[in-house]
């Protein structure tokens, strides 16, 4: 829809009801013993005749993307979205032309002795053009659309490594479904690997962010890895994608417990739930990771179930490396 200037939003969302209504109350006839009823979703914009058709199908996008009747568009809208996008961009770029990918790290503690980590997870940042840390929540599905994702985890892969290297300690690195399927990255793993020599200090977690379509595949990677020596781990277990059916059909030596079901463990039901999952994994091998340690009570619950390893921000805040070996030590921790 192509709005005039002097018509208002209140008014608009009247005319939008009136017309969604009446298309919903339509017999649309087909034929003699045939008719349909047809719901309408409206897009609409106010902009510059020029760029009016791409803002009213952008509009409309995100009107049945929302679920909702109608969405209307103003050029400024438009203007302060596409600014927003193109900062995303141009910070990506930025980090990887001037190699500015950072790990931080989060330490993993032994449930027995929890003052000192026994390895860390490697947690990737970016940074900014005013100097502020980013999360991957304000990138990571930007970077995959944009396709430069792979150049970010080979930064990263390099990045993690090089402190392995240099310091005697023990890292995870987290890979998806899509990254194991990713050729270029798979390669640059391996031959990071092979030339640092981190395999027995290394547990590759898989975040189940993707179902895992081909269980063969995956295997003979996790195969690869541990011939050199690496541990796996299998992340966000008990939410997601992330399943028993996988636990019993993939060679893993970790099993990471949902963050989700950890932080409400003080209920009961949940905490049912829970130390049977620790149960089933011990039964079959697996040594289980609670994360999502927030407070005092949720770390003694997480002890009480079996948990074999504790994560989270009550035990550590992830941070640059510089500040975990002034916090811990220069090797960080212990090795696992």
């Amino acid at each position: 829809m192509f709005i005039k200037n002097d018509l208002n939003h209140r008014l608009l969302e009247y005319v939008v009801k009136q017309l969604s209504q009446s298309i919903a109350n339509h017999r649309f006839v087909i034929s003699d013993d045939s008719h349909i009823h047809l719901n309408a979703t409206f897009g609409a914009t106010k902009a510059d005749s020029s760029v009016s058709l791409l803002y009213a199908e952008k509009a409309l996008q995100e009107a049945k993307r929302s679920q909702k009747n109608y969405v209307f568009y103003d050029s400024y809208a438009i203007d302060k979205n596409e600014h927003i996008v193109n900062k995303v961009y141009e910070t990506l770029l930025n980090n990887i032309k001037q190699e500015t990918v950072t790990p931080y790290f989060q330490g993993i503690f032994d449930a027995d002795d929890n003052h000192v980590p026994n390895k860390f997870e490697s947690l990737m940042r970016l940074m900014d053009s005013e100097g502020h840390v980013l999360s991957p929540a304000a990138f990571m599905e930007k970077s995959k659309e944009y396709r430069l994702y792979t150049q970010l985890m080979s930064q990263m892969i390099e990045k993690v490594f090089d402190v392995m290297d240099k310091h005697d300690v023990a890292m995870t690195l987290n890979l998806s479904y899509l990254d194991i399927n990713n050729s270029e990255l798979c390669h640059t793993l391996m031959q990071q690997i092979k030339q640092k020599k981190v395999g027995s200090r290394l547990t590759v977690e898989i975040v189940e962010s993707e179902q895992i379509e081909d269980i063969e595949q995956v295997n003979e990677f996790i195969f690869s890895l541990k011939k050199k020596g690496v541990l796996i781990a299998i992340d966000d277990f008990g939410s997601g994608f992330s399943n028993f059916d996988n636990i019993a059909n993939l060679d893993i030596d970790f099993v990471k417990l949902d963050g989700s079901l950890v932080s409400k463990i003080d209920d009961e039901k949940y905490r049912i739930i829970l130390e049977n999952m620790v149960k089933i994994c011990h039964d079959l091998g697996i040594k289980t990771i609670a994360e999502y340690i927030s407070d005092e009570t949720i770390m003694r619950l997480a002890k009480s179930i079996g948990v074999d390893y504790l994560q989270g921000y009550h035990l550590h805040k992830p941070e640059h490396w510089e500040s975990v070996s002034a916090t811990f030590g220069p090797k960080g921790g212990n090795i696992a």
